[in-house]
């Protein structure tokens, strides 16, 4: 007999609903919880791997909450909770991520999607970690609650296990450098260095130096220092923008990842390096590779884990949330220079805002986004945004 997942589905207004409930027992143990009250003897029984809670559109809605992520809390074995509702609420969504729900359902959802975002929740769960460990740790910095934001997370944590090559896809400002510098700290290589370089800001006579280091008189002004590899060891180096290397640096890179070693320009002997790559582009590499201007061995090279980043009009559930993470950074900016005896104080969205928000089209993604609070929290003293309070450039 094959085991299947627990999950506790606790619903009291029938939220979830007996056809739902019925389906989810291909993929799952289901255990059904009449009452709150009833949870702890629940728990202790079953030791449930996730609780599905049935969050009803009503006053109680967080009470019921609150109560249910209590007793799960003081459970040895910590399950996630997921929290289903009828609507989408930004205010609500944001005040149960706070509370510690590890994720969010809004109807109309198929069945099809609740088992996939169950599935994505229980690699963390069987890892051992709690809520809150997800909510301060590493993975806790990847803000969202859409289905490819959790699959986000459990990809970083599931490429931070190995040592090989990742390049990370997407538009610019989607996160593939928050992406990369996650998939350090939560690596073994933690410890040791994380650098970044962006590689379009490299001229193409420099880049073998900066790369790889110099010795000193290799050329005109030239001096004896590390390049990234070198300074990167036993740690992880981000080449962000890969695509716009030349392909005389793209060959030079080849021959480092494929021998572990560098030689500075001007050196007679090579060094052995211990360095992670992870590689990031906005570029369509398979296109580059195809008009000559990207070396098919160095893309074959990199592709060996590969992640895209969605962007953010394609996962619009995760804004509301996002802009209360971008209002708590520049509260804790503000926070650090304020002068002597003054508190900045901390600024969130009104309902309406965040759905204004969400209708946006944000080419710029969540930096477009970052950009457009910070602009708006300067030209008003309002604690709660309005929409009429949102500075767009458009």
């Amino acid at each position: 007999m094959r085991y299947l997942p627990k999950v506790a589905i606790c619903d009291t207004d029938d939220v979830i609903g007996s056809k739902l409930t019925y389906l989810l027992e291909d993929h799952f143990s289901v255990v059904m919880v009449a009452e709150p009250l009833n949870l702890p003897r629940v728990l202790q029984k079953c030791s449930p791997d996730i609780v599905l809670i049935g969050v009803p559109e009503n006053a109680l809605a967080l009470t019921m909450t609150s109560t249910v992520l209590s007793e799960c809390g003081t459970h040895s074995g910590s399950p996630r909770v997921i929290a289903m509702s009828p609507v989408l609420v930004p205010e609500l969504v944001v005040k149960l991520m706070r509370m510690g729900v590890h994720d969010c359902l809004f109807f109309p959802v198929t069945p099809e999607k609740v088992v996939e975002r169950l599935q994505a929740a229980l690699p963390q769960v069987s890892a051992g970690s709690t809520p809150s460990e997800a909510d301060t740790g590493p993975l806790g910095t990847i803000v969202g609650l859409s289905s490819a934001s959790v699959e986000l997370r459990r990809i970083l944590e599931r490429y931070a296990m190995s040592d090989s090559p990742v390049l990370l896809l997407g538009e610019s400002g989607t996160g593939k450098d928050l992406s990369a510098r996650v998939l350090h700290e939560l690596s073994h290589r933690s410890t040791g260095p994380f650098h970044a370089q962006n590689c379009g800001a490299i001229p193409d006579s420099l880049a073998e130096s900066e790369l790889f280091g110099s010795e000193r008189g290799a050329y005109t002004d030239a001096v004896s220092r590390p390049g990234l590899f070198e300074v990167a060891h036993q740690g992880t180096l981000f080449l962000d923008e890969i695509g716009e290397l030349s392909l005389f640096s793209q060959a030079k890179l080849l021959r480092v990842l494929e021998e572990g070693r560098v030689r500075r320009v001007g050196a007679t002997r090579g060094r052995t390096v211990d360095v992670r790559i992870v590689a990031a582009t906005n570029r369509d590499l398979a296109a580059e590779v195809r008009a000559g201007r990207f070396r098919n061995d160095l893309y074959h090279r990199l592709t060996v884990l590969v992640h895209r980043i969605i962007p953010l009009r394609e996962r619009v559930e995760d804004i509301p949330l996002i802009a209360d993470h971008l209002l708590r950074v520049l509260h804790e900016s503000a926070v650090i220079r304020a002068r002597a005896g003054h508190t900045p104080r901390r600024r969130h969205l009104s309902e309406e805002a965040a759905q204004f928000l969400m209708k946006q089209a944000w080419p710029g993604n969540v930096r477009e986004v970052m950009n457009v609070l910070e602009r708006s929290i300067q030209h008003t003293d309002h604690v709660k945004l309005r929409v009429s309070d949102i500075r767009l450039l458009h």
